[in-house]
């Protein structure tokens, strides 16, 4: 009787509330307040901009199928713009620099024939290295298409991966106006030990 007392209970419960979602991670910092970025290979820190938002996320390292943390960091104000903090790395296809824009290159291309890249410039990091700053042009979609990202990312090659810092935005202007930003995050970038 105690178990059909049960089953009846458990029947007449009403709708269950769906768990709320959980908020995004706080990212973990170091000392000093930079945000830590973790991955098979390299862990490094940034600095976001004062006022920008920044999250933790579980992100998925390209070269290894590894998991990583990844910080994503948004402006205060709401804006469709984004900087994330990635790494790949280093395996026999993507070895350098060179070879993660051949690549990228090629992998975008099967998807956007008028995908292209273009150079521009490097970026003084931390401890007197550079880092290369790279703009990634996606063709304009066909009217009524999904609208598409803008982006730019500055590499930083370490021994055993390269550091991608990205900047993606909605449009173009965004971007543009988001590039010294980029700069300035990058200028921050850190290996941890």
């Amino acid at each position: 009787m105690g178990g059909l007392v049960l089953a009846l209970g458990a029947c007449s419960s009403g709708p269950r509330e769906a768990p709320k979602p959980e908020p995004p991670p706080l990212p973990t910092r170091t000392a000093d307040g930079r945000i830590i970025i973790r991955g098979q290979g390299l862990t490094y820190a940034l600095r976001p901009p004062q006022g920008w938002v920044a999250r933790s996320v579980r992100g998925a390292d390209r070269s290894t199928k590894s998991t990583v943390t990844v910080a994503d960091i948004a402006p205060p104000d709401g804006a469709p713009v984004l900087i994330s903090g990635q790494m790949r790395t280093k395996n026999r296809e993507i070895d350098s620099i060179e070879s993660w824009v051949e690549r990228v290159t090629l992998t975008r291309r099967n998807t956007d024939r008028d995908f292209t890249m273009s150079r521009a410039g490097t970026v003084a990091i931390v401890g007197g290295r550079r880092g290369e700053m790279i703009v990634l042009e996606n063709s304009e979609p066909a009217e009524g298409g999904q609208p598409i990202d803008h982006e730019a990312v500055v590499l930083i090659e370490e021994p055993g991966a390269i550091a991608e810092i990205f900047l993606t935005t909605k449009t173009k202007d965004l971007l543009e106006q988001n590039l010294l930003t980029l700069r300035m995050v990058a200028a921050s970038y850190s290996p941890l030990r």
